[in-house]
């Protein structure tokens, strides 16, 4: 087996696109429309690179390729004077698939080696990892024309066929605690790079995963979803100024399918948030569910039609990711099997029956049964798609030179918003910690469950935007804008992983993390600055240049000072627990770290604190999820289009030649354009859930770093496109 190469490798992205068009006049009433599209691409995910504390080789890297195909079918139609019809029909497969780099499979492997770590082998989410979507959409629009009233009914219908494919470690996973125990892990007698391997070399850990379907290399589910709409709305001119649209939608959500049974489950007790007792059913998804969906929006001119308002107010019906509903069919303890053998100390004999093989295949047992200690990922019975009530206020006013200005104020409101929780902490027990903080004295009501995590229903989140926009063409060749907004986003969780645990997990909290606690969303950005600038030079009929430069100023990055070390709130997590900040050296129970005195690890925290731009304003406080900004980011990115224009015969052609420089303030000077973040997100180490200790090495230096990654850097990209 190749590793691959550490360094200078290559990182590829390859598009393929292709689109043919029917446009089909019928007669003076009925015209019909059908399109095929198709887009193969791949794009190479490599973590290879080594620092001072790890290397990782090309070949753990997987492309991710996608093979998405869709047909589209429209006719519009016109009956009479004041009656039109809008027929739509499409339907889209989109399969995303993972490929192991390299072309050769070796398990996933990592080799501890004196505070070195070496990683290579094939990823473990690489080999058998694919997901496919099947979607048919029906709908059809009626709309008539009465007096100053456009009528518009309709109905729509989807039909949603998912498969996924996928099982963590289905090519083995090794951990060895140096590189003399991997080397003579070889048979006795084989020539290694350091000598002749004694045999006598034993795996610290030995994992791999399987579906109980045996001629499955990972877990296939197959959820189906559907999803029938009704809708009625009528927009009705007022007069020539003033216009009023309103409506209501219905929809129907509706699993088709179910998971499979685990009865074990079945007879299990489950918590609520509270302590609350509840039971699942592995083999129930939530039933069918209706949608109400209103809304109203207005427009009025005034002053000659130089001054606008606009707005509207209305409840809107969304999805999550169908993946977090697929993890019930695939995450029940009757799907899969697991061969996980640990040996970190060196005393379990079983291992030897798991020397490292590039093919683990043999190892697989042949009458699997399903794991005795499993999670769950669990959807409440009462779940329902996510719906916003959101309310937007504008105004827009035409100044004298042609220049507009705008403003605008939005403001949402979760009505269904998704978050996890786990039903398998024991609420009713609990004890204080550290500074007050709720402490969980069970992590696993039901001991062979790890957890069970319920994906459910929460209202409390919110965000609201005020933006101001000015635009100006000074001439027919010369255009420009500038644009501000300010926002803030709070949510109860940001569903940022699409593995349950993981998604549970980040979420960063204090104490009890089942309950729905109002935080900064991750995707809320404090404030966005942008502008833009551009000529037109028309030289002749045939050709024109076409020079614009865009530039971005955001506040956006989020993170969360968390705990590294033990689990401090009991919830079998030590990824999860919010650091609190303490005020005076009293706060915090510190202890010697090796040679590091308490009170030279106090002196260090407490600059580091005051240092800190947000931790400074929350001493005496835990930190918030998501509440540390990084430091604002400025881009600046130039665009060229060069156009020719020619006739063939009495048919228009194009041929269009584009030039651009992203990050142009990156190339212009190496310390502009340059994003940041924090040099480590758990500047306190917990010890215990009590006690704490910190590295002063890393809290003496500055709180943020750059980033090297090519998102810091200038690009450039070159392109041609041929229109007929």
């Amino acid at each position: 087996y190749n590793v691959g190469r550490y360094e200078g490798y290559d990182q590829n992205t390859d598009s393929d696109k292709f689109l043919i068009k029917l446009d089909w006049n019928i007669n003076d009433n009925h015209k019909a429309t059908v399109r095929y599209s198709q887009l193969t691409s791949s794009i190479s995910q490599v973590d290879a690179g080594f620092n001072n504390t790890q290397v990782s080789f090309e070949n753990f890297g997987w492309s991710r390729n996608l093979d998405t195909k869709s047909i589209v079918g429209e006719l519009n139609s016109t009956f009479g004077d004041n009656v039109t019809n809008r027929f739509f029909i499409s339907y889209n497969s989109q399969p995303e698939f993972r490929v192991p780099q390299g072309g050769q499979l070796a398990p996933f492997t990592q080799i501890n080696d004196d505070g070195l770590r070496y990683t290579f082998g094939t990823h473990p989410a690489a080999l058998g990892n694919r997901v496919t979507q099947k979607v048919l959409q029906i709908q059809n629009d009626l709309t008539w024309f009465k007096n100053n009233h456009k009528f518009t009914t309709g109905i729509s219908y989807e039909r949603m066929n998912f498969s996924n494919q996928f099982t963590l470690f289905n090519n083995g996973f090794y951990i060895f605690n140096s590189l003399e125990s991997f080397y003579n892990n070889s048979p006795a007698g084989t020539t290694t790079p350091t000598g002749t391997s004694t045999g006598e070399g034993q795996p610290a850990l030995f994992q791999y995963g399987y579906p109980l379907d045996s001629s499955q290399i990972s877990t296939l589910t197959e959820p189906q979803f559907s999803q029938l709409g009704f809708y009625i709305q009528d927009e009705v001119n007022i007069n020539e100024n003033f216009k009023l649209t309103a409506g209501v939608r219905f929809d129907i959500t509706s699993f088709i399918n179910n998971p499979m049974m685990n009865s074990d489950v079945a007879a299990l007790q489950f918590e609520d948030a509270v302590g609350n007792p509840e039971t699942f059913d592995t083999s129930q998804l939530p039933g069918a569910k209706l949608l109400v969906s209103p809304r109203v929006g207005f427009n009025y001119r005034l002053l000659d039609r130089k001054f606008q308002i606009r707005g509207g107010t209305g409840i809107f019906t969304g999805r999550i990711p169908f993946v977090y509903i697929e993890k019930q069919f695939s995450q029940n303890g009757v799907v899969e099997g697991l061969t996980s053998v640990a040996n970190f100390d060196g005393a379990n004999p079983n291992i030897a029956n798991f020397p490292y093989v590039t093919d683990v295949t043999p190892y697989r047992p042949t009458n699997a049964a399903g794991l005795t200690s499993y999670s769950l990922a669990l959807v409440d019975p009462d779940f329902k798609m996510p719906q916003v009530w959101r309310t937007d206020l504008g105004l827009d006013y035409k100044f004298a030179g042609n220049i507009i200005a705008s403003t605008e104020f939005i403001y949402s409101k979760d009505i269904n918003a998704a978050y996890y929780r786990n039903a398998n902490l024991d609420h009713t027990d609990a004890g204080t910690g550290a500074n007050g903080q709720f402490v969980f004295s069970d992590n696993r009501i039901n001991d062979n469950i790890a957890g069970a995590y319920v994906l459910d229903n929460t209202n409390k989140g919110y965000a609201y935007s005020i933006t101001g926009k000015l635009e100006k063409e000074f001439t027919e060749n010369w255009s420009a804008s500038i644009a501000y907004s300010f926002n803030e986003a709070k949510n109860v969780s940001d569903l940022d992983n699409t593995t349950p645990a993981n998604a549970y997990d980040g979420r960063p909290t204090v104490g009890n993390g089942d309950l729905e606690v109002l935080s900064n969303s991750l995707y809320g950005p404090r404030y966005n600055f942008i502008g833009s600038l551009a000529y037109l030079a028309d030289w002749a009929d045939w050709t024109t240049s076409t020079f614009s430069f865009f530039f971005k100023g955001s506040r956006d990055a989020r993170y969360s000072y968390t705990y590294s070390g033990s689990d401090v709130n009991g919830d079998g997590s030590n990824r999860n627990d919010l650091i609190f900040v303490p005020e005076t050296q009293a706060d915090i129970n510190l202890v010697q770290n090796g040679d590091i005195t308490v009170d030279e690890q106090w002196l260090a925290l407490d600059r580091f604190i005051e240092n800190s731009e947000y931790l400074s304003d929350r001493r005496g406080d835990f930190a918030e999820r998501n509440g540390v900004i990084a430091p604002s980011y400025f881009q600046l990115d130039f665009k060229f289009l060069q156009d020719f224009n020619f006739n063939v015969g009495s048919k228009k052609h194009n041929l269009q030649f584009s030039w651009d420089i992203i990050n142009l303030t990156n190339l212009i000077n190496s310390d502009w354009g340059i994003i940041q973040l924090p040099r480590s997100t758990n500047p306190i180490q917990a010890v215990s859930a009590t006690t704490f200790a910190v590295n002063p090495a890393i809290l003496n230096e500055p709180e943020f770093v750059n980033v090297t990654s090519e998102i810091s850097r200038w690009r450039m990209q070159l392109g041609l496109k041929y229109s007929f």
